[in-house]
């Protein structure tokens, strides 16, 4: 039996690893979740083999495991109000204050001259 071309399809055998299509079905999220993921970090581990992307199986359980668990619109309400972000689990930094056109430096106010 010929073996399938993973090239063409990211249907990956039953077995350990899964490319990234399986892997966003195996914990019921999209393919660009788990690639916003990747690129901003916070995400399961994952490795590039041959230039493709695979999970572990286990790491993406165990990814699954460390995110919190909210159980009522008035849990995820009161970690807003004492500024726990919903996406904390990611590692994400805070999007900064200066950015774009309230950065001085950007509009040219705090160049030297």
């Amino acid at each position: 039996m010929a073996k399938p071309n993973l090239a063409q399809t990211d249907d990956v055998p039953a077995g350990r690893f899964m490319r990234p299509v399986a892997a966003a079905a195996h914990i019921d999220r999209s393919p660009n979740y788990l690639a916003k993921l990747r690129s901003y970090g916070g995400g399961p581990r994952y490795r590039i083999l041959g230039g493709r992307v695979l999970y572990d199986r286990k790491d993406l359980e165990e990814w699954v495991l460390t995110v919190p668990v909210i159980t009522s619109t008035a849990q995820q309400k009161a970690n807003h109000a004492t500024g726990v972000p919903s996406n904390a689990h990611t590692g994400r930094p805070e999007p900064s204050k200066t950015r774009g056109r309230k950065n001085p430096v950007l509009r040219g106010e705090g160049v030297p001259k």
